[in-house]
């Protein structure tokens, strides 16, 4: 595992703490079925994006031999995404010596820094969609799935995703039993699919010249919930509600009211499709005064009323479950 300055603990605990449990029969953290080390230019400390430093037990020259996968994990971004070229070469190395990479959280930057990702589908964190797609426009940047494998690249965006690809691994590798293990050992309820979809943010935003425009619809994105008055947003942008009105007609043809409802039931319809969150819950977390009023504007916008969108994913779902019983029940079986 690379450690890139400003790497995020997240991905690299969410890795490590999958492996050490399926790397040993107990709870003893022996390195049995699996092993790693911590990799960087040095074997100094390094700065963790939350300012927690970890310590690497190698370097980037040190002998790669027996390792099936070299992971880069990144974190807070440098300067027009340039990194050191200690970094650059040594991916570049590892991909010309035939290991398979991994690129977690904005570790896909740095592979795409090296050249590796042209025409490679990569997993990217919404956040960071537009940023990538600037700086790398050969690659294909997707944002719908946890992970990708592509080529031998495995990208991850990242967060708590960083869990799901670790799961992947392990049941690739040392089975299912081990997958349980790790579940109930961090108490975990499932693993999910690659495809699973990150939560929704409207990536149209980035796309916008208009800084202003995009920061409002940030602050949009970020209070889904407790919404926020469009003279309130205006007054956080500088700007008169004359001034944000004529500014999202022109962008966007609809008034900021508009746009800012038509984020919060896209959120309320990714809720219906992806949990199983009652209604009532569902329209309140989404900024909507009670169910009558979410169906009233999700009817108008969907066609459908947000209890027909829940019934016919669960209808889907059960269709599923003969043979996914079938599956478990041959696994206890043998």
């Amino acid at each position: 595992m690379v450690l890139l300055p400003n790497f995020t603990l997240l991905a690299l605990s969410c890795l490590t703490e999958v492996l050490r449990h399926a790397a040993d029969g107990g709870d003893e953290s022996r390195q049995i079925n699996c092993s790693w080390d911590l990799l960087s230019v040095s074997t100094n400390s390094i700065m963790s994006s939350s300012g927690i430093a970890v310590t690497p037990n190698k370097t980037l020259e040190c002998d790669l031999t027996g390792y099936d996968y070299i992971v880069i994990i990144g974190g807070k971004l440098p300067k027009d995404c340039l990194y050191s070229s200690s970094y650059t070469q040594f991916i570049k190395n590892c991909r010309q010596q035939g290991y398979k990479l991994i690129g977690m959280c904005t570790g896909t930057f740095a592979l795409a820094r090296a050249g590796i990702l042209k025409n490679v589908r990569t997993a990217l964190h919404w956040y960071h969609y537009q940023e990538f797609r600037s700086h790398f426009p050969s690659s294909i940047a997707v944002t719908d799935e946890l992970y990708i494998e592509d080529r031998d690249i495995i990208t991850c965006a990242g967060g708590a995703a960083s869990s799901d690809l670790a799961l992947y691994l392990v049941e690739k590798h040392l089975g299912k039993g081990k997958v349980i293990k790790c579940l109930r050992h961090l108490i975990l309820i499932s693993a999910r699919e690659a495809r699973q979809s990150q939560t929704p943010f409207d990536l149209d935003i980035p796309q916008f010249n208009d800084l202003r425009l995009r920061k409002a619809v940030f602050l949009m994105e970020q209070n889904l919930e407790d919404t926020l008055e469009i003279k309130q947003l205006a007054n956080m942008l500088s700007l008169s509600q004359r001034q944000l009105s004529r500014l999202f007609l022109e962008h966007t043809g609809m008034s900021p009211s508009a746009y800012y409802r038509s984020l919060r039931l896209r959120h309320a319809r990714w809720l219906l499709e992806n949990s199983d969150q009652p209604l009532d819950h569902i329209a309140l977390g989404c900024g909507f005064s009670d169910l009558s009023h979410l169906t009233r504007y999700y009817k108008k916008q969907y066609k459908q009323t947000p209890g027909s969108t829940q019934s016919l994913r669960r209808k889907a779902q059960a269709e599923l479950e003969p043979d996914q019983s079938s599956s478990l029940a041959e696994f206890i079986h043998e």
